[in-house]
């Protein structure tokens, strides 16, 4: 069972106690095995809400709660710092094959021969060049240098409490953020001066330091100029709340 500490708090003890009266069954309990992935700190929550107790009392009650109801329980450590680089680079080299499909599947429409696929391709292919003049961005600016990767793996591990779903969640966080700064600076006319001077490793840091719950207004940025900082804070508390 999965998900099952995503309940409302008040009725995941009742869900639990209902798994184990479904268990008091024999003929069920020799049929069935009940694998369940908890937070103990919602469950605790849970009961306390129950017996409304606190404190020692509710240690007790807690501890003689797990023994009653699981046979055993494993609980996963923190990530090693070679395990989230490797979680990481599994992540990036997916994102790339997904990338290098839509450039093969681009390729494969640039070879249409009917007369009105002809036409639609022409049609797409100026409005990507208008959108391209307009911005001065390609979507190539957005996939990931050697440099990019290296940034990533190694400040990936300054993360807070980290797991593959924060790993997860602070790439694609990075991907995102990085577009929006583009086109903010795009539309600013400031996309040349930051591509003269372009450091990830800034916007990383940034992100890194939003991700552990810091204001980003704390965050040094001071090697940018001002105009190009604003448009990069801009950018980051866009996304500060995911």
């Amino acid at each position: 069972m999965d998900d099952v500490d995503r309940c409302d708090i008040t009725k995941l003890v009742k869900i639990i106690d209902g798994l184990r009266i479904i268990l008091d069954n024999e003929k069920i309990h020799k049929r069935l095995i009940i694998i369940t992935a908890i937070d103990e700190s919602i469950l605790k929550k849970s009961i306390q809400e129950k017996y409304n107790c606190d404190g020692d009392r509710l240690d007790d009650i807690f501890q003689e709660y797990l023994e009653k109801i699981f046979i055993v329980g494993i609980k996963l450590g923190s990530l090693e710092n070679h395990e989230s680089k490797e979680y990481l680079s599994k992540l990036i080299e997916a994102n790339e094959e997904l990338v290098a499909s839509f450039h093969d599947f681009d390729s494969a429409g640039d070879d249409v021969e009917e007369e009105e696929g002809v036409e639609e391709n022409e049609r797409i292919e100026r409005l990507n060049s208008n959108v391209v003049s307009e911005t001065g961005i390609e979507n190539k600016e957005y996939e990931l240098s050697d440099k990019e990767k290296g940034y990533l793996l190694t400040s990936i591990n300054q993360l807070n409490n980290i797991t593959p779903r924060k790993i997860r969640i602070f790439y694609y966080k990075y991907l995102i953020l990085k577009k929006v700064f583009n086109v903010r600076l795009a539309e600013k006319g400031l996309l040349s001066e930051w591509s003269e001077n372009s450091n990830e490793k800034i916007i990383m840091n940034l992100l890194i330091h939003i991700s552990n719950n810091k204001n980003s207004d704390g965050h040094s940025t001071d090697e940018l100029n001002e105009k190009i900082k604003a448009e990069l804070l801009y950018s980051a508390n866009m996304l500060s709340v995911l």
